[in-house]
């Protein structure tokens, strides 16, 4: 959002990006290797890892390119060090049986050294674009509450946008206090997910899509799971699984220095259709605990591992 009279920003204009996600903090990235001074991100979280340690994301898969946008952004090759190799996935109906197959394992011209898609938790990701920022671009526990854009008056006036945020503080005497402050850019970018405040207040609430999805993240260890992931089928549900982080190398060199413990954990999500009403409520407020539950009683007899 900018002011129609000036519609090529100076590289000293400032610019406000709501969200430091990934689609946040690649905006700044580029934004400031393009030579803009002037760029902020305000992320309602507090920080990256220390706030909510048990939110560890989900996995991303990401193409392995040499010109595509990741190598632009300069974090291609750092990025591919920290790959979850996955070599192969099947697709299972409920029982079993399969129904298909793909990846380089099941094809004899495609060998282990080849570079596939990468597998990436998002908090890693998320962690190398920002570490690439300048510092201080990162405004962290910036809630956005509110924005309203202003026209300036004159031929060279420029236009604005006011943005009201929440912000947390702690205190050791009052405890967790919130107060309010205000910024101002030249152009405002809505990276702030799907409930964005900006997109919400320009468009209106996103409409829900008639798809439940339960996610979770697994240490456990099994032959469909080792360095491949699989999908099961039934008609009514979608469980798809893939490798979330470590690998099988890794663990060889913990087992040398004389570990028992695995670096492997799996991602899963489970998906199905679900409308609008009070089921819909009821899933939406439940904790991990039950949901995992609910996950598995969706489940009941499916074949190994599930």
């Amino acid at each position: 959002m900018k002011s129609k009279r000036n519609q090529r920003l100076a590289k000293d204009a400032s610019i406000a990006i709501v969200g430091g996600g990934i689609a946040g903090s690649a905006a700044a990235l580029s934004l400031q290797q393009a030579g803009f001074t002037r760029v902020k991100v305000y992320e309602r979280d507090k920080g990256l890892f220390n706030e909510n340690k048990q939110r560890h994301g989900y996995g991303m898969t990401l193409t392995y390119n040499p010109k595509g946008p990741l190598a632009k952004l300069g974090v291609l090759e750092e990025l591919a060090q920290l790959d979850t190799p996955s070599r192969s996935h099947y697709t299972f109906d409920h029982e079993g049986y399969i129904l298909g197959y793909f990846g380089n394992m099941c094809f004899q011209e495609r060998g282990f050294g080849q570079r596939g898609n990468l597998r990436i938790p998002r908090q890693k990701l998320r962690s190398v674009l920002q570490d690439k920022l300048e510092p201080d671009t990162i405004q962290w526990g910036h809630k956005l509450v509110a924005f309203s854009e202003t026209n300036g008056s004159g031929v060279d006036s420029k236009g604005s946008v006011e943005m009201h945020f929440e912000v947390s503080q702690d205190s050791s005497v009052n405890g967790n206090r919130v107060k309010r402050v205000q910024a101002s850019a030249e152009l405002l970018v809505a990276a702030d997910g799907v409930n964005s405040i900006v997109a919400s207040t320009m468009y209106g609430a996103a409409d829900y899509l008639g798809i439940f999805v339960i996610v979770g993240i697994t240490p456990f260890l099994h032959p469909l799971l080792d360095e491949r992931g699989f999908y099961t089928l039934d008609g009514e549900h979608r469980l798809f699984t893939m490798p979330f982080e470590g690998s099988a190398a890794t663990d060889a060199l913990l087992k040398r220095n004389g570990s028992s413990h695995s670096s492997r954990q799996t991602m899963w999500q489970l998906s199905f259709r679900l409308n609008k009403g009070k089921e819909l409520e009821k899933l939406s407020v439940l904790s991990s605990e039950v949901l995992l539950q609910e996950a598995l009683r969706r489940c009941d007899g499916w074949h190994e591992p599930v």
